[in-house]
């Protein structure tokens, strides 16, 4: 079996474009709280929105981009005999020998070991009007559905999904 890679598919890099974006709204939404003639008694109101409204941005933009930064650095490396977890600076080894069970539950899988458990769940979702859809992988550097690496490693381990 060749060796298999999952990263955060494509779509991922919106986190990164929307913590630019909350950003630079932080910046402007300070800039008009600290204005010399911001601070009269009748736009004090607006004064305390605007500072609120950019320290709210800026922790949603320093979210945003920590979500980003960990997408990047994480993926999923299919070997022959195990899959490595890759996390940031680490890496863990999980051979499929040692998968007694897969189990899926919405978007989330869960793959019970010998010795414990873990959990494959989707690092962001698109979301339009009801619809709610997990971003899928880069499978070898090609976009693919989410649920692609669920059936894949259940083939490798030889076990059969089970619904929850």
């Amino acid at each position: 079996m060749e060796i298999v890679r999952y990263k955060p598919g494509e779509a991922i890099k919106w986190l990164q474009t929307e913590a630019g974006r909350l950003k630079s709204d932080a910046k402007a939404s300070g800039r008009a709280a600290t204005e010399p003639n911001a601070v009269d008694m009748q736009g004090i109101t607006e004064t305390v929105r605007n500072a609120a409204s950019a320290v709210f941005n800026m922790g949603r933009s320093a979210y945003a981009e920590m979500a980003h930064l960990r997408a990047n650095a994480s993926e999923f490396v299919l070997m022959e005999d195990r899959m490595d977890i890759v996390s940031g600076s680490s890496i863990k080894a999980v051979p499929y020998a040692n998968v007694k069970k897969i189990t899926l539950k919405g978007d989330r899988a869960q793959l019970i070991l010998e010795k414990g458990t873990f959990v494959i769940k989707p690092f962001a979702y698109i979301v339009a009007g009801p619809l709610k859809v997990p971003i899928g992988w880069e499978r070898n550097g090609l976009e693919t559905p989410y649920h692609l690496i669920i059936e894949e490693l259940a083939a490798r381990c030889n076990k059969e999904v089970e619904l929850l």
